[in-house]
């Protein structure tokens, strides 16, 4: 059954929100929303998962954390990810090895301060981790990511599920995609006539 997604105005207007009520919330938020990472792929994130060079984290599968697919992925990081754990890095005040995490530098329930965010961006829609997830998947359909790297990212054991996710998507942005092909000669065709113009210019001796 297809979960619902946020729209995009709704999904930051949330991500505000939590930047401005609490920093783990806003961090979780983040992630789920720039990478489609589940709740507790997410709160089991530690720093050395984070390659910073290629700018892409690694969700773990070992014998302390379990990935739902038993597998680990790699996940590329948008620019606004990056910027946003790294700021998040210099002001990690209990110097953990988790993302998110407590006094002690422990990992934290996030539930309850979730919760506090949702009630003040007061969305009028269920707006779950899950959920969350799922927006992400979105944005990469509304942004033509492929559906096969989608997956991949996503962590889904078959390409259907993310397929389902992209078929509620796709339809939307017909309209975009109607007379492309005519769109890309007529961008060609001005290109070249510009081109011709130049040319012209050049052999009458008429600076541009």
């Amino acid at each position: 059954m297809f979960k619902p997604f946020l729209e995009v105005e709704e999904a930051f207007k949330l991500l505000d929100v939590a930047q401005k009520t609490d920093q783990n919330t806003y961090i979780f938020v983040s992630v789920a929303l720039y990478a489609g990472l589940r709740q507790k792929e997410i709160l089991n994130l530690k720093w050395k998962d984070i390659d910073w060079k290629r700018q892409h984290l690694t969700v773990q599968c070992d014998n302390d954390v379990r990935t739902k697919s038993n597998k680990y992925r790699i996940v590329s990081m948008e620019e606004d990810l990056v910027n946003i754990l790294s700021e998040h890095r210099k002001f990690n005040l209990f110097a953990s090895e988790y993302l998110i995490s407590s006094k002690g530098a422990k990992r934290v329930c996030i539930k309850k301060a979730y919760r506090n965010v949702l009630q003040r961006a007061d969305l009028g829609k269920p707006a779950s981790a899950r959920v969350l997830r799922t927006t992400s998947c979105s944005f990469w359909a509304m942004t033509g990511v492929p559906l096969k790297q989608a997956q991949l990212w996503m962590g889904h054991s078959d390409v259907k599920i993310t397929a389902e996710i992209y078929s509620q998507i796709v339809p939307s942005l017909q309209k975009e995609y109607l007379n492309s092909i005519s769109k890309l000669r007529s961008k060609e065709c001005g290109t070249n006539l510009a081109q011709l113009d130049e040319n012209n210019k050049l052999c009458h001796g008429i600076k541009s």
